[in-house]
Protein backbone atom coordinates (compact mmCIF):
# COMPACT_ATOMS: atom_id res chain seq x y z
CA UNK A 1 0.00 0.00 0.00
CA UNK A 2 2.98 2.30 -0.34
CA UNK A 3 2.06 3.07 -3.43
CA UNK A 4 -1.14 4.29 -2.94
CA UNK A 5 0.06 6.54 0.11
CA UNK A 6 2.54 7.69 -2.49
CA UNK A 7 -0.33 8.70 -5.09
CA UNK A 8 -3.17 9.55 -2.83
CA UNK A 9 -1.28 11.49 -0.16
CA UNK A 10 1.69 13.00 -0.97
CA UNK A 11 0.35 13.70 -4.60
CA UNK A 12 2.91 11.05 -6.42
CA UNK A 13 2.20 10.27 -10.31
CA UNK A 14 1.85 6.69 -10.83
CA UNK A 15 5.25 6.73 -12.50
CA UNK A 16 7.31 8.42 -9.78
CA UNK A 17 5.39 6.29 -6.95
CA UNK A 18 7.16 3.78 -8.43
CA UNK A 19 10.60 5.54 -8.64
CA UNK A 20 10.07 5.97 -4.77
CA UNK A 21 9.73 2.37 -4.28
CA UNK A 22 13.22 1.68 -5.78
CA UNK A 23 15.46 2.16 -3.04
CA UNK A 24 13.54 -0.32 -0.72
CA UNK A 25 14.06 -2.91 -3.21
CA UNK A 26 18.11 -2.17 -3.45
CA UNK A 27 18.40 -1.80 0.09
CA UNK A 28 16.99 -5.26 0.53
CA UNK A 29 18.96 -6.72 -2.72
CA UNK A 30 22.44 -5.56 -1.05
CA UNK A 31 21.70 -6.58 2.81
CA UNK A 32 20.63 -9.68 0.92
CA UNK A 33 24.27 -9.84 -0.30
CA UNK A 34 26.25 -8.71 2.30
CA UNK A 35 24.38 -10.95 4.56
CA UNK A 36 25.94 -13.92 2.75
CA UNK A 37 29.54 -12.56 2.71
CA UNK A 38 28.83 -12.37 6.08
CA UNK A 39 27.17 -16.04 6.76
CA UNK A 40 29.71 -17.62 4.63
CA UNK A 41 32.80 -15.73 6.82
CA UNK A 42 31.18 -16.51 10.51
CA UNK A 43 29.37 -19.45 9.83
CA UNK A 44 26.52 -18.76 12.11
CA UNK A 45 23.20 -17.26 11.09
CA UNK A 46 20.53 -17.09 14.24
CA UNK A 47 21.37 -13.52 15.68
CA UNK A 48 21.44 -12.24 11.62
CA UNK A 49 17.76 -13.48 11.58
CA UNK A 50 16.97 -11.68 14.97
CA UNK A 51 18.76 -8.66 13.92
CA UNK A 52 16.67 -8.47 10.77
CA UNK A 53 13.83 -9.13 12.67
CA UNK A 54 14.21 -6.23 14.53
CA UNK A 55 15.02 -3.75 12.23
CA UNK A 56 12.03 -5.01 10.28
CA UNK A 57 9.70 -4.25 13.39
CA UNK A 58 11.54 -0.95 13.69
CA UNK A 59 11.34 -0.07 10.15
CA UNK A 60 6.98 -1.00 9.98
CA UNK A 61 6.79 1.21 12.99
CA UNK A 62 8.36 3.72 10.91
CA UNK A 63 6.21 3.46 8.58
CA UNK A 64 3.41 3.89 10.36
CA UNK A 65 4.25 7.55 11.65
CA UNK A 66 3.69 8.45 7.94
CA UNK A 67 1.08 11.36 7.30
CA UNK A 68 0.03 13.89 5.00
CA UNK A 69 2.85 16.55 5.78
CA UNK A 70 5.29 13.65 5.67
CA UNK A 71 7.76 14.53 3.00
CA UNK A 72 9.26 12.35 0.20
CA UNK A 73 12.76 12.47 1.66
CA UNK A 74 11.61 10.54 5.08
CA UNK A 75 9.90 8.20 3.11
CA UNK A 76 12.57 6.74 1.17
CA UNK A 77 14.92 6.98 4.48
CA UNK A 78 12.39 4.45 6.33
CA UNK A 79 11.55 2.00 2.89
CA UNK A 80 15.45 1.66 3.13
CA UNK A 81 14.94 0.11 6.73
CA UNK A 82 12.78 -1.70 5.89
CA UNK A 83 14.34 -3.03 2.84
CA UNK A 84 17.63 -3.49 5.44
CA UNK A 85 15.71 -5.24 7.92
CA UNK A 86 13.77 -7.82 5.15
CA UNK A 87 17.29 -8.17 3.54
CA UNK A 88 18.72 -9.56 6.30
CA UNK A 89 15.70 -11.76 7.30
CA UNK A 90 14.28 -13.46 3.79
CA UNK A 91 18.28 -15.14 2.76
CA UNK A 92 17.91 -16.99 6.46
CA UNK A 93 15.02 -18.24 6.67
CA UNK A 94 15.39 -19.65 3.72
CA UNK A 95 19.35 -21.18 4.55
CA UNK A 96 17.48 -22.18 8.01
CA UNK A 97 14.97 -24.38 6.12
CA UNK A 98 17.77 -25.70 3.88
CA UNK A 99 20.03 -26.65 7.34
CA UNK A 100 16.89 -28.57 8.97
CA UNK A 101 16.12 -30.58 6.00
CA UNK A 102 17.15 -33.93 4.35
CA UNK A 103 19.54 -33.34 1.48
CA UNK A 104 17.47 -35.61 -0.62
CA UNK A 105 13.91 -33.23 0.30
CA UNK A 106 16.44 -30.06 -0.37
CA UNK A 107 14.27 -28.54 -3.10
CA UNK A 108 10.89 -29.64 -1.89
CA UNK A 109 11.89 -27.64 1.17
CA UNK A 110 13.05 -24.47 -0.83
CA UNK A 111 10.14 -24.08 -2.74
CA UNK A 112 7.84 -24.67 0.17
CA UNK A 113 9.68 -21.53 1.77
CA UNK A 114 8.89 -19.72 -1.51
CA UNK A 115 5.23 -20.58 -2.00
CA UNK A 116 4.70 -19.46 1.94
CA UNK A 117 6.33 -16.24 0.99
CA UNK A 118 3.98 -15.39 -1.91
CA UNK A 119 1.15 -17.17 -0.31
CA UNK A 120 1.78 -14.43 2.75
CA UNK A 121 2.12 -11.61 0.36
CA UNK A 122 -0.97 -12.40 -1.09
CA UNK A 123 -2.79 -12.73 2.09
CA UNK A 124 -0.71 -9.80 3.69
CA UNK A 125 -2.27 -7.40 0.60
CA UNK A 126 -6.05 -8.49 1.66
CA UNK A 127 -5.64 -8.34 4.89
CA UNK A 128 -4.35 -5.02 5.02
CA UNK A 129 -6.76 -3.95 2.41
CA UNK A 130 -9.76 -4.67 4.39
CA UNK A 131 -7.90 -3.01 7.66
CA UNK A 132 -7.25 0.05 5.23
CA UNK A 133 -10.62 0.27 4.55
CA UNK A 134 -12.17 -0.22 7.53
CA UNK A 135 -10.34 2.27 9.52
CA UNK A 136 -10.69 4.80 6.59
CA UNK A 137 -14.31 4.72 6.63
CA UNK A 138 -15.06 5.43 10.19
CA UNK A 139 -12.63 8.62 9.88
CA UNK A 140 -13.89 9.82 6.67
CA UNK A 141 -17.86 9.57 6.79
CA UNK A 142 -18.04 12.23 10.15
CA UNK A 143 -15.94 14.71 8.36
CA UNK A 144 -17.55 14.32 4.85
CA UNK A 145 -20.96 15.16 6.82
CA UNK A 146 -19.38 18.34 8.06
CA UNK A 147 -18.72 19.69 4.52
CA UNK A 148 -22.40 21.22 2.80
CA UNK A 149 -22.98 18.88 -0.07
CA UNK A 150 -19.52 16.48 -0.03
CA UNK A 151 -21.43 13.51 0.84
CA UNK A 152 -24.01 13.46 -1.99
CA UNK A 153 -20.47 14.64 -4.18
CA UNK A 154 -19.33 11.12 -2.53
CA UNK A 155 -21.90 9.11 -3.39
CA UNK A 156 -22.55 10.13 -6.88
CA UNK A 157 -18.91 9.14 -7.10
CA UNK A 158 -19.15 5.73 -5.18
CA UNK A 159 -22.47 4.84 -7.80
CA UNK A 160 -20.88 5.91 -10.57
CA UNK A 161 -17.05 3.89 -9.92
CA UNK A 162 -19.81 0.78 -8.39
CA UNK A 163 -17.52 1.03 -4.77
CA UNK A 164 -19.57 -0.43 -1.76
CA UNK A 165 -17.85 2.43 0.75
CA UNK A 166 -17.09 6.24 0.53
CA UNK A 167 -12.81 5.39 0.84
CA UNK A 168 -12.82 2.97 -2.39
CA UNK A 169 -14.74 5.52 -4.22
CA UNK A 170 -12.04 8.13 -3.46
CA UNK A 171 -9.35 6.14 -3.96
CA UNK A 172 -9.39 6.49 -7.40
CA UNK A 173 -9.38 10.39 -7.25
CA UNK A 174 -6.86 10.77 -5.04
CA UNK A 175 -4.54 7.77 -7.03
CA UNK A 176 -5.29 9.34 -10.91
CA UNK A 177 -4.88 13.13 -12.09
CA UNK A 178 -7.13 11.90 -15.15
CA UNK A 179 -9.93 10.76 -12.95
CA UNK A 180 -9.84 13.34 -11.26
CA UNK A 181 -9.71 15.89 -13.50
CA UNK A 182 -12.95 13.81 -15.56
CA UNK A 183 -14.46 13.68 -12.15
CA UNK A 184 -14.09 17.48 -11.30
CA UNK A 185 -14.99 18.60 -14.68
CA UNK A 186 -18.42 16.73 -14.85
CA UNK A 187 -19.08 17.71 -11.16
CA UNK A 188 -19.06 21.33 -12.60
CA UNK A 189 -21.18 20.36 -15.56
CA UNK A 190 -24.05 18.53 -13.41
CA UNK A 191 -23.99 21.21 -10.85
CA UNK A 192 -23.77 24.54 -13.44
CA UNK A 193 -26.93 22.82 -15.28
CA UNK A 194 -29.19 21.84 -12.00
CA UNK A 195 -28.44 25.41 -10.40
CA UNK A 196 -29.32 27.28 -13.97
CA UNK A 197 -32.09 25.18 -14.02
CA UNK A 198 -33.66 25.77 -10.48
CA UNK A 199 -32.11 29.80 -10.83
CA UNK A 200 -34.05 30.15 -14.18
CA UNK A 201 -37.23 28.74 -13.11
CA UNK A 202 -37.51 30.91 -10.04
CA UNK A 203 -36.62 33.97 -11.67
CA UNK A 204 -39.14 33.38 -14.85
CA UNK A 205 -42.12 32.47 -12.09
CA UNK A 206 -41.84 36.24 -10.95
CA UNK A 207 -42.17 37.38 -13.84
CA UNK A 208 -46.17 37.81 -15.07
CA UNK A 209 -47.29 36.59 -18.47
CA UNK A 210 -48.78 39.78 -19.73
CA UNK A 211 -45.44 41.20 -19.35
CA UNK A 212 -44.73 43.13 -22.95
CA UNK A 213 -42.07 41.77 -25.10
CA UNK A 214 -43.02 38.77 -22.39
CA UNK A 215 -40.57 36.07 -24.60
CA UNK A 216 -37.64 38.59 -24.56
CA UNK A 217 -37.90 39.00 -21.17
CA UNK A 218 -37.79 35.53 -20.60
CA UNK A 219 -34.83 35.00 -23.07
CA UNK A 220 -33.06 38.35 -20.98
CA UNK A 221 -33.44 36.30 -17.83
CA UNK A 222 -32.11 32.76 -18.73
CA UNK A 223 -29.45 34.11 -20.71
CA UNK A 224 -28.24 36.63 -17.40
CA UNK A 225 -28.58 33.90 -14.93
CA UNK A 226 -26.87 31.37 -17.32
CA UNK A 227 -23.59 33.68 -17.38
CA UNK A 228 -23.45 34.70 -14.00
CA UNK A 229 -24.01 30.82 -12.68
CA UNK A 230 -21.42 29.50 -15.37
CA UNK A 231 -19.36 31.52 -13.50
CA UNK A 232 -19.12 31.12 -9.75
CA UNK A 233 -20.94 27.83 -10.06
CA UNK A 234 -17.65 25.89 -11.14
CA UNK A 235 -15.32 27.30 -8.71
CA UNK A 236 -17.80 26.47 -5.45
CA UNK A 237 -17.81 23.13 -7.09
CA UNK A 238 -14.09 22.98 -7.33
CA UNK A 239 -13.71 24.38 -3.84
CA UNK A 240 -15.79 21.78 -2.54
CA UNK A 241 -14.26 19.01 -4.38
CA UNK A 242 -10.87 20.47 -3.20
CA UNK A 243 -12.09 20.67 0.62
CA UNK A 244 -13.38 16.08 -0.17
CA UNK A 245 -9.98 15.31 -1.45
CA UNK A 246 -8.51 17.02 2.07
CA UNK A 247 -10.17 14.88 4.16
CA UNK A 248 -10.09 11.88 1.32
CA UNK A 249 -6.23 11.93 1.80
CA UNK A 250 -6.43 12.25 5.73
CA UNK A 251 -8.26 9.29 5.62
CA UNK A 252 -6.03 7.55 3.54
CA UNK A 253 -2.92 8.53 5.78
CA UNK A 254 -4.88 7.41 8.88
CA UNK A 255 -5.98 3.98 7.59
CA UNK A 256 -2.61 3.04 6.22
CA UNK A 257 -0.78 3.79 9.36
Amino acid sequence: YLPIYLQGVLGLKPTNSGLEITPLVVSLAIAAALVGFLIARVGRYQFIAIIGALVVIGGVYLLSTLGVSTNQQTVVLFMIVVGVGLGLLQPVMTLAVQNAIPLQRLGAGTGAVTYLRTLGSALGVAIIGTIVTNTSEPYLNPRLANIQGASQLVSAARQAEGTLTNTQALQPLLTDQNIRDQALHHAQQIATTQATQAAVAQATAQVPTDTPNYAEVIAGIKAQVTAQLQVTVPGQVKQLFDQVLAVGKDALAHGSR
